[in-house]
């Protein structure tokens, strides 16, 4: 019995000291969402689902994070190493999602290399940096 007292005590404590919110989305009405998703402790994905294209596109980025604060977490890809910001997509694959000009730079996806993001609360805040500039920004909510 003490066993089993010790080991859910083992549980819990294990579960107040990761991350609160496991996965964070951004949402552009019907059109696409973003997803980062903490899969452990030092691993964690990055997806871009179009929902309104036929079929639907899917795209993945895999990065390791270490945190280097309470609210400031470094990520980095961990597949291929690329020097672009943005991935594109056809702009022919996503007619169906294109139906005025308010829907301008859907076909970018930010590239993860190695960045710095923020959590504070139930939201994560990405800016997306080069030159100096800050060319994207996002602000995703957590998904309880």
């Amino acid at each position: 019995m003490k066993a089993i007292i010790l080991f859910a005590l083992l549980v819990i404590l294990s579960n107040c000291s990761t991350r609160s919110y496991k996965e964070y989305s951004f949402k552009e009405k019907r059109i696409r969402e973003l997803r980062f998703r903490f899969l452990n402790d030092s691993l964690g994905s990055f997806n871009v689902k179009y929902l309104c294209s036929n079929p639907v596109i899917n795209i993945e980025q895999k990065f390791k994070y270490t945190k280097l604060s309470d609210n400031k977490i470094l990520i980095e890809n961990i597949e291929a190493k690329n020097k672009n910001v943005f991935i594109y997509i056809p702009l022919t694959e996503l007619s169906t999602c294109i139906n005025s000009n308010k829907y301008v730079g859907i076909e970018k996806i930010p590239i993860i290399n190695k960045e710095e993001i923020l959590i504070y609360k139930k939201s994560l805040f990405w800016q997306k940096i080069n030159n100096e500039k800050i060319i994207s920004a996002f602000t995703f909510k957590s998904k309880n």
